[in-house]
């Protein structure tokens, strides 16, 4: 595999700074993080491992209470929701999956719907997150958007919702590029990986904390350095069922919510998918947030969620 270099570049000068993430200038140090964030953190979680490839499952809070399955985006992982998740806890039985090829686990030959839909009902009933006598609620970000709109149409009866995080489903499924990526770079350590973490899509993120937080637990250590968790090949050895069908006529409620400065829900993506949805349906705004809301204004975000399923189901007159 290719050896990165380090961050002053091959020659000893500063390499362009177009090739480093806001973490560059750390040096490997984390950043300094406030105390609601240093609290989150000491709520450790359970960890679980389920499914056919073990897929990585973190669990909060006491089993018995209505539970929450979180799912995370391309590339991401679970930890995407360490600065949301242990809140959650104090309330709801919650649990968040690594989905494999997304950002753990083995890395496989295709990987399918029927394949996630597997884990995502494995990671919940391991979790428990139907111990309260009610079924849980699905909170999927970005691409998870995707994952969990096929698992409700492969499993309908198995969640009482779902709430998209800025995941605009059908502009995924039409316009992701499959093209495959080279396999991941090495890098010669620690310092030198994080400082090529970047957000994708780009956007300013000043929580430099929660993206330390991420980057670090996006990567592994091998012999030869360390590289990133994700399958660089995911998308293109994809078999994934169309979820755009399924938000038209869900089995169960659906919300949504989205950053307002997001580059992923453009006003026409999200007029596109008020048409095709129930209506009804909340569309819910967090102001400044872009498209990695729960890493640029988390306690907004929380606040949206803890209020949504609170008061679940939004519209249970029309579902």
């Amino acid at each position: 595999m290719r050896q990165a270099s380090s961050i002053t570049g091959a020659s000893g000068l500063p390499a362009p700074p177009d090739k480093f993430g806001p973490l560059a200038p750390f040096g490997g140090v984390r950043p300094p993080a406030p105390s609601w964030f240093r609290s989150a953190l000491e709520a450790e979680p359970e960890r679980l491992r389920v499914g056919p490839y073990d897929a990585e499952t973190l669990v909060w809070g006491e089993i018995g209470r209505q539970g929450i399955l979180l799912v995370h985006g391309a590339g991401g992982h679970a930890l995407w929701w360490a600065g949301i998740a242990s809140q959650l806890g104090a309330d709801y039985r919650v649990a968040a999956v690594t989905v494999t090829g997304l950002g753990g686990g083995d890395s496989l030959d295709v990987y399918s719907s029927a394949m996630q839909t597997e884990e995502l009902l494995a990671a919940s009933e391991a979790a428990g997150l139907g111990a309260s006598g009610r079924r849980p609620l699905l909170v999927a970000h970005s691409f998870g958007g995707i994952v969990s709109s096929a698992v409700l149409q492969r499993a309908p009866d198995a969640f009482d919702g779902m709430i998209l995080v800025d995941s605009a489903v059908r502009s995924a499924m039409h316009e992701i590029s499959v093209q495959p990526r080279s396999a991941p770079r090495t890098y010669s350590d620690l310092a030198a990986a994080l400082a090529r973490f970047r957000l994708k899509p780009a956007q300013d993120c000043g929580n430099l904390f929660l993206l330390d937080h991420v980057a670090r637990a996006s990567l592994k250590k091998q012999a030869d350095g360390w590289s990133w968790r994700f399958d660089p090949r995911f998308l293109h050895k994809a078999a994934l069922d169309d979820a755009w069908p399924l938000l038209a006529a869900p089995p169960c409620p659906i919300a949504c919510i989205y950053g307002e400065r997001s580059s992923l829900m453009t006003a026409e993506r999200i007029a596109m998918q008020k048409s095709h949805m129930p209506a009804g349906t909340p569309f819910i705004c967090i102001p400044e947030a872009g498209h990695h809301l729960m890493l640029d204004q988390p306690l907004a975000f929380l606040a949206a969620l803890q209020d949504l399923v609170g008061n679940w189901p939004p519209n249970a007159d029309e579902c």
